[in-house]
């Protein structure tokens, strides 16, 4: 299994990825880059970085095929199609969406401020908490704007939920996480998933397995051992 490690002399693959919770393609992504790493027997530092797709939304949120027929000018049918395919390429890389036709999506901005909270506590607890609400949102259908649920997924993880919570009431990391996330975008990052490797090898979209396994075969071979 392919985990975020904390960066050593041994290690010198460092993937930052931006994406959102609420990208299907995202969350499709990053376990395709994981069986990518994984085929290549490759470790890597994981470090997630936010992005909005829906910045207009709040946290209550909407009706998620509501608001992919606003967003993208799609039927009912055409979203209900383009469900049952996400579900079956999640499948295929052992992730589960579930999705149904009351499902809600919210605004993710308190959930990258989790994210960016336990990085504190190293990059595999902000990697371990990111892959808990992606299965959170997708598999469980969470409000992943929802204090109590969010600083609940913080204590499955072994942090401080107490703390979490407070951070969060206060939006503590608000600006923080707001500033990434623009940042990115003034870097010329108009979609997700995109991953920089080492920080200057980008990759956008969800490339297939073997795409990812022959861009780290690149990033590699142009990579100080």
């Amino acid at each position: 299994m392919t985990e975020a490690v904390p960066q050593s002399a041994s290690n010198n693959l460092t993937l930052d990825i931006i994406s959102d919770i609420a990208c299907p393609w995202c969350a499709i992504g990053y376990y395709r880059l994981k069986a990518a790493l994984d085929k290549m027997g490759l470790e890597a530092e994981i470090v997630w970085h936010p992005y909005e797709i829906n910045p207009h939304l709040d946290a209550k949120g909407t009706n998620l095929m509501d608001n992919i027929i606003y967003k993208y000018g799609m039927t009912p049918d055409q979203v209900r199609e383009m469900r049952t395919k996400l579900t079956g390429l999640g499948a295929e890389v052992g992730f589960s969406f579930n999705y149904t036709d009351d499902m809600q999506v919210q605004n993710s901005l308190r959930a990258h401020q989790l994210v960016h909270w336990a990085k504190q506590f190293g990059s595999y607890k902000s990697h371990a908490v990111k892959l808990a609400l992606l299965e959170a949102f997708f598999t469980h259908r969470k409000n992943i704007a929802d204090i109590e649920i969010l600083a609940a997924l913080a204590t499955e993880q072994g942090l401080d939920g107490q703390a979490a919570s407070e951070m969060l009431k206060q939006d503590a990391l608000l600006a923080e996480v707001q500033a990434a996330a623009s940042g990115w975008k003034q870097q010329g990052i108009s979609g997700v998933p995109s991953i920089v490797a080492n920080r200057k090898f980008l990759t956008t979209g969800a490339q297939p397995v073997d795409g990812y396994v022959q861009w780290l075969k690149a990033v590699k071979a142009q990579s100080p051992v």
